[in-house]
């Protein structure tokens, strides 16, 4: 019986040890070469899976990945049953659930930033249209976005019209027909390279690692290391060097 108990007991303490320290929520629709697939850092490589795994390294912590609808993930957060997602810093309903990184001018200092994906006006290579950063200069113009897309209502409250289209391919050959001006593209976007972008950004739009509020008052150390990493691995260049490996381009890490 002594025996037993004792096998019983190192079952639990190891069990205990496997446990993760945290657990992250990737939305189950994300393109796998950013998200990966499974549950752990090792089960495929991918933008945030091969971080991840630098992070568990470097704090010598195992995170468990969880994968559903966004708006779950979100919902495990407020409810204490998720410790952390991947989000930018757009909407109110989000900052009130999650902890963000350190602020600086109102917003998330994005050296704490994986990736920018944020949307800038682009137009053929050539084009005479220009951007100096006033709304007001672009109102004439013809302007093209993907349908749903969030820079759609950011400009259309500018009162610029929006000509929405599915995808990135089908704005393309409207702009290259001349029905339109210019795009409202995203940093990421497929097209990129066959545009000229106009800085500075239409708006900004930098993505996270966010903490639960619960997770963030029980774990502040452990929490600001890890950003503190993220951090690092930016400053040294090893963020973009991991995106371009996994197809981002280097206009997504500025």
């Amino acid at each position: 019986m002594d025996r037993f108990v004792a096998f019983i007991m190192l079952v639990l303490a190891t069990s205990t040890l496997a446990e993760p320290k945290f657990r992250i929520c990737f939305d189950d629709q994300s393109d796998l070469k950013l998200f990966g697939q499974g549950h752990t850092s090792k089960e495929s490589s991918s933008f945030y899976t091969d971080i991840i795994a630098r992070l568990e390294a470097s704090q010598k912590i195992t995170v468990r990945i969880e994968r559903m609808p966004t708006v779950r993930c979100l919902g495990l957060m407020k409810a204490g049953h998720m410790d952390a997602m991947v989000l930018s810093y757009s909407r109110k309903r989000d900052r009130d659930i999650c902890e963000y990184p350190p602020k600086t001018g109102g917003h998330p200092d994005s050296k704490f930033a994986f990736v920018d994906d944020s949307y800038y006006l682009m137009t053929l290579p050539g084009s005479s249209v220009t951007w100096d950063g006033s709304y007001e200069s672009i109102r004439q113009l013809n302007i093209g976005a993907i349908r749903s897309y969030s820079i759609v209502q950011v400009l259309r409250k500018k009162g610029i019209e929006v000509d929405e289209s599915r995808d990135a391919d089908t704005l393309l050959r409207k702009l290259t027909l001349g029905r339109l001006q210019a795009l409202a593209l995203s940093a990421g976007s497929p097209i990129f390279h066959q545009l000229k972008m106009h800085s500075p950004a239409l708006t900004h739009r930098y993505y996270y690692l966010v903490f639960s509020k619960g997770f963030f008052k029980g774990n502040t150390a452990l929490v600001k290391a890890i950003w503190q990493d993220i951090a690092q691995l930016k400053a040294s260049g090893e963020l973009r060097e991991i995106g371009e490996q996994h197809g981002l381009i280097s206009s997504q890490f500025l």
